[in-house]
């Protein structure tokens, strides 16, 4: 019986062959070797996905293949992946996206210390279709040590730190409360209220010298959800999150800035809700533009030519 690794690798894909073949390289070639690799295949049916990875499991003993026979959804086979893991540290990435360094593993462990919950990296933006790449953008957010009463705060305000993408320790957090921030039946927003449940209960670290390298493209799943989806997660999160910021802050005062940032972003919501989408018969739509008529358009482009002209004049008067 081979003794755990010290870290546990889960990577949840469905097809992507080109992609994961990108990801899995950069992992096999980290210069920290102790971990094994759980791959939780979700049913591909891109041809030469399955047979690509069936090999790499027979080539190295530390790729463990679990093969969905058939499509249980994206966070499901996320959360199986979960709990294959077998390590005393876990660690998630996805089939498109690569980390930054080869001393990626290597650099995270080391900023463990027995104590802190999960310890998590930089992040830097691949747009492959513009050819814009931006790097470590979270360095000047999370770059100084800070209470968790900070870093609380600044995930309210900035929602850029990855915390379910950082290194795990599971002799502090149990696999259990990294499920729970999935475990919830939405698809867009996912890990937003999650992430800051962990920063509130656990001691949480920032990375700044290695970065998880996010891919940005059109076909991306996140930028894909049905609009619909996206404003009725994006609402149910905006909001549960103000609940459990208020609990928090009458138990702890040090929280009360988060909860007011939290409760301004719930208004700006519900603002731009109102804004661009109506009730009609009982359905959310989105509104529909007013259309001027001829009057309202002639007597508009009369208004802004006066304008025009007055602010014409004080600029020559002010010259004289």
């Amino acid at each position: 019986m081979h003794p755990a690794p010290v870290i546990s690798i889960s990577l949840p894909t469905r097809n992507r062959l080109k992609s994961v073949q990108v990801t899995i390289a950069r992992i096999i070639d980290q210069t920290f070797t102790d971990w094994e690799l759980v791959i939780t295949d979700n049913a591909s049916d891109e041809p030469g996905k399955i047979d690509y990875l069936k090999k790499l499991s027979e080539s190295d003993p530390r790729v463990k293949l679990h093969l969905q026979p058939v499509n249980i959804g994206l966070l499901p086979n996320w959360i199986f992946g979960i709990n294959q893991s077998s390590g005393r540290y876990y660690i998630a990435t996805t089939d498109d996206d690569t980390w930054g360094e080869t001393d990626y593993l290597e650099k995270l462990l080391e900023m463990h210390d027995g104590k802190t919950g999960v310890v998590f990296p930089n992040i830097s933006i691949d747009y492959p279709e513009s050819g814009e790449f931006r790097d470590k953008v979270l360095t000047h957010v999370y770059d100084n040590e800070m209470s968790r009463y900070e870093m609380c705060h600044r995930m309210v305000i900035d929602r850029q730190g990855i915390i379910m993408m950082g290194l795990f320790d599971l002799g502090v957090i149990p696999k259990h409360d990294i499920i729970s921030v999935y475990d919830h039946g939405r698809h867009s927003h996912c890990e937003g209220v999650g992430m800051i449940r962990m920063v509130r209960d656990y001691p949480v670290k920032f990375c700044p010298s290695v970065s998880y390298v996010h891919t940005s493209y059109s076909d991306n799943y996140s930028l894909n959800c049905l609009k619909e989806v996206v404003m009725r997660d994006s609402g149910i999160g905006t909001f549960q999150l103000l609940d459990e910021l208020r609990l928090a802050a009458k138990k702890d005062p040090g929280y009360e800035p988060a909860l007011q940032s939290q409760w301004q972003l719930a208004f700006h919501y519900c603002h731009g809700l109102s804004k661009n989408y109506e009730l009609k018969d009982g359905v959310i739509k989105p509104r529909q533009p007013k259309v001027k008529g001829p009057i309202r358009r002639f007597f508009s482009s009369k208004r802004k030519a006066l304008k025009k002209f007055i602010a014409g004049k004080s600029r020559t008067a002010s010259a004289k």
